[in-house]
């Protein structure tokens, strides 16, 4: 999991955001160019709802509510706001021989902010390793405490 922390936090100088409650993972994109990679993507979001949904103070939407908006366009506001979503978590997974890029980024439905990003690049043999970092201490942490 990314090391979630469930209240306000600082932003920086006189800025702070509003608490993250209820979070949506939408579908990650598959950007390999290849659509057998489809159920790779799909593994993967479904790896980081499940960790997300370990954090009891946290209401994470469910795997079937987010899969409909596989591959749309509409806003992100937009969506949280169909889901009951405080913000939402997107990103892409590439694949590309025996290598595995994902990107992910946090963002504040209410305003469109990016609050947090990452990339992890790996083997794909050492896949676990992307989770077993998302489970570290991470900036992200700080951006929701």
């Amino acid at each position: 999991m990314f090391a979630w922390g469930i209240g306000r936090r600082r932003a920086g100088v006189g800025e702070s955001h509003p608490s993250i409650r209820s979070l949506a993972v939408l579908p990650l994109a598959n950007v390999s160019n290849d659509p057998e990679q489809e159920f790779f993507a799909d593994g993967m979001t479904d790896e980081l709802i499940t960790d997300l949904a370990k954090v009891s103070a946290l209401r994470v939407i469910s795997r079937t509510s987010v899969m409909r908006y596989r591959n749309t366009q509409r806003p992100v506001a937009e969506i949280a706001k169909e889901l009951g979503a405080d913000a939402v978590i997107e990103g892409t997974v590439l694949r590309s021989g025996n290598s595995v890029r994902i990107t992910v980024q946090l963002i504040q439905a209410s305003t469109d902010r990016h609050l947090w990003a990452e990339e992890y690049q790996r083997d794909v043999h050492e896949c676990w390793r992307c989770k077993r970092t998302w489970q570290e201490p991470s900036p992200l942490q700080y951006k929701l405490n």
